[in-house]
């Protein structure tokens, strides 16, 4: 049986949270097993995909300087602040980085587990299903559906069935590693524009305890014995480790300049 290392991190600043997740990254590739960070935002912050260009952020009033940060991943953007962020770096070779989608179910099927033994109506996203409402390629993270993703159902008894979508991914495969982000949106996030915003679990009839921090508890020991793993919670926080804050302190001045966010 291996072993399933987890940080529970403070808020940080979006810089702060995308450095810390590049050495995730590489901390994996050394270790050679998968790696989890999970953590908060200090302040409302707009996440770009890696991909995703700068002009139709631009045109939403989303700009450098003012809460953006891009991520070393893919997929669309997140408005951060009401949610619960993961990273999951998983080292080249390991079974679960075969494709995108044998990793999304691997971490995303758990939670599927833990929501559905509360009560809750989830599954996961699959195209072609009864919740393929949302355009493929639309800015927003949460306004996409891509299988993998868990959905909730919000329709009543004798509506027609809808959904809202909780849990998304979005991965980039590296040199010997995968890192995948998620955000699990606990609410709608009422500091951004009524555009910008999204339904969560607790706005769809689940109860958020804790800032959402024994959920995303009993999630993360579901993910471990899904991989066969004994779960080490550490102590300390992840940059707390010399040799990782003074990797991510040489990485952290990129995700601050402002041409880091508009290179595309």
């Amino acid at each position: 049986m291996g072993r399933l290392s987890i940080w529970l991190d403070q808020a940080a600043d979006g810089p702060t949270n995308m450095a810390a997740d590049e050495v995730l990254a590489a901390e994996a590739r050394r270790r050679l097993q998968p790696l989890v960070r999970l953590y908060r935002w200090d302040s409302p912050t707009v996440s770009l995909g890696a991909f995703q260009p700068i002009a139709e952020a631009r045109s939403l009033g989303i700009v450098p300087g003012h809460g953006l940060v891009r991520r070393p991943s893919g997929g669309g953007a997140i408005v951060h602040g009401t949610d619960i962020t993961y990273a999951v770096a998983v080292p080249a070779g390991h079974a679960w980085s075969r494709s995108p989608e044998v990793l999304y179910r691997a971490v995303h099927r758990p939670l599927v587990a833990e929501l559905v033994s509360r009560g809750m109506d989830a599954r996961l996203h699959e195209d072609g299903g009864p919740s393929s409402q949302g355009v493929a390629d639309a800015f927003f993270c949460f306004s996409r559906r891509s299988p993998g993703d868990v959905v909730v159902s919000t329709g009543s008894t004798g509506e027609p069935p809808a959904d809202a979508k909780v849990l998304g991914g979005a991965q980039r495969r590296q040199s010997g590693v995968v890192i995948q982000h998620g955000s699990l949106l606990l609410r709608s996030n009422v500091a951004a524009p009524p555009a910008w915003r999204h339904p969560g679990i607790g706005d769809v009839g689940l109860a958020i305890a804790d800032d959402g921090i024994d959920l995303a508890t009993a999630w993360m020991n579901r993910f471990a014995a899904a991989l066969a793993s004994e779960l080490d919670w550490e102590a300390e926080p992840f940059l707390s480790d010399r040799g990782r804050r003074t990797e991510a302190d040489a990485a952290l001045g990129r995700y601050r300049d402002a041409r880091w966010c508009e290179r595309r």
